[in-house]
């Protein structure tokens, strides 16, 4: 049976920027090359060395041209194209158009306009080569490729980054992740403890492959750097028993032989970077939607697009300041459906704390609407994460009620507890 489409392609497509155009080139390239085999070794390029992409002609159909492009500016891309092949290339009466940004149905227009032209616009975008990771060996090394350029830094050379700061240690930082990937629902106070050291284990084996193990004491240190001194015994033992229950047979953590050393399974690595990559285009989408509200609550609203997504990502942080804030209470409405009440000035004033220029520029109408916005039709992903905060929320009291988390909860600083991890 034929897996599912990994969210990391779409990850690293969507962190293309027009640097990396020769990039998606080669990426596009080989998913084309199942069509036109003559692509993969590509004639000499049409002109276009410009800094977003470069034109093609297609060997096997001289009437079809390939353009590659990263530019957010794809109409005027197309628009710019297809006037220089009327020049250039009058015989060709078809453009694919390869990019990495989200088209879909907003290129109807332009295509109708093309083809009133006399060309026929084929447009391959994002969701376009998604869709198709998986239908042919050569797309899926393509992406594996790509994602691995793109996405592996993010995850693992970058790692938990100050966007999400809901801890200010790092180490920390990568331990909730591991914690919110597995969150579990009704979970006793016991069984939260076991988890909570679960994550810090698997936290402090984050980078560790076959060739690159950690002794248990190493474990066992890093793990104790997290939480309050003079729990040494009580911390070694919760450790311990951890790491034997997650090398069990079949287990994410895998044991060198009879030795004390250990690493993360391939399957649990893999599992880790799959799911942070879909926290962090879930933390996109976020803040794609209130900026959307944004525009709607303000139809005259005149701010650049960098501005508006700075605008976007502050407001995303505040809103999860407050949340955090109201931890408990928010994660048990999600699950319900009940709505809550959010004070836009709280979510304001968080604002104006992140970035000074984000608060001036936004207005308390501004913040209710796109409060609304998102608290009154959360998505899937939103609802999961509220879990994930519930269950972090009472993890963290639990341990303060041991005095074993004191230091966590000292580190928890006000803001972003749904990704947690940020490009």
């Amino acid at each position: 049976m034929q897996g599912m489409p990994s969210d990391r392609l779409a990850l690293a497509l969507e962190r293309l920027t027009p640097g990396d155009w020769q990039i998606f080139e080669q990426f596009a390239a080989e998913y084309l090359a199942v069509e036109y085999p003559s692509l993969r070794t590509t004639a000499a390029p049409a002109g276009d060395r410009g800094r977003d992409g470069q034109l093609y002609n297609v060997a096997e159909e001289p009437e079809v041209a390939v353009q590659y492009s990263v530019t957010s500016d794809w109409k005027g891309k197309i628009s710019g194209t297809v006037t220089r092949l009327a020049e250039t290339m009058p015989s060709v009466r078809e453009l694919i158009y390869a990019t990495n940004q989200v088209i879909g149905p907003a290129a109807d227009e332009i295509v109708r306009t093309m083809r009133r032209r006399g060309i026929y616009i084929d447009v391959r975008d994002r969701s376009w080569f998604v869709e198709r990771e998986l239908t042919a060996p050569q797309r899926e090394a393509a992406a594996r490729e790509l994602t691995r350029r793109m996405v592996d830094p993010l995850l693992v050379e970058r790692r938990i980054r100050e966007h999400s700061p809901v801890l200010s240690n790092e180490e920390a930082r990568i331990a909730l992740l591991h914690l919110t990937l597995d969150a579990q629902d009704g979970a006793s106070d016991k069984g939260l403890t076991k988890k909570c050291f679960e994550s810090l284990v698997l936290s402090s084996l984050y980078d560790t492959t076959p060739d690159t193990r950690k002794t248990l004491d190493a474990i066992t240190t890093r793990v104790t750097r997290m939480l309050p001194a003079g729990f040494e015994t009580q911390i070694a033992q919760q450790v311990t028993g951890a790491i034997n229950r997650l090398s069990a047979r079949n287990g994410p953590v895998k044991q060198h032989g009879k030795t004390d050393q250990y690493f993360l399974s391939n399957t649990q690595r893999e599992e880790v970077h799959l799911r942070a990559a879909e926290y962090l285009l879930f933390q996109d989408r976020l803040q794609d939607r209130l900026v959307a509200a944004i525009k709607t609550a303000l139809p005259g609203l005149r701010l650049n697009d960098e501005t508006l997504k700075q605008v976007g990502k502050d407001l995303r942080v505040a809103l999860e300041t407050v949340l955090l804030r109201r931890g408990e209470a928010f994660a048990g409405a999600a699950k319900t459906g009940e709505i809550q009440q959010v004070d836009a000035s709280e979510v304001l004033a968080a604002v104006g704390k992140i970035n000074r220029e984000s608060g001036r520029l936004l207005t308390n109408e501004q913040v209710a609407a796109a409060t609304i916005e998102v608290l009154e039709r959360p998505s899937p992903r939103f609802v999961s994460t509220y879990t994930g905060l519930q269950m972090l929320t009472r993890c963290l009291h639990s341990y303060a009620k041991r005095r074993m988390c004191k230091r966590l909860l000292c580190q928890c600083s006000p803001a972003g507890t749904f990704g947690l991890i940020h490009p």
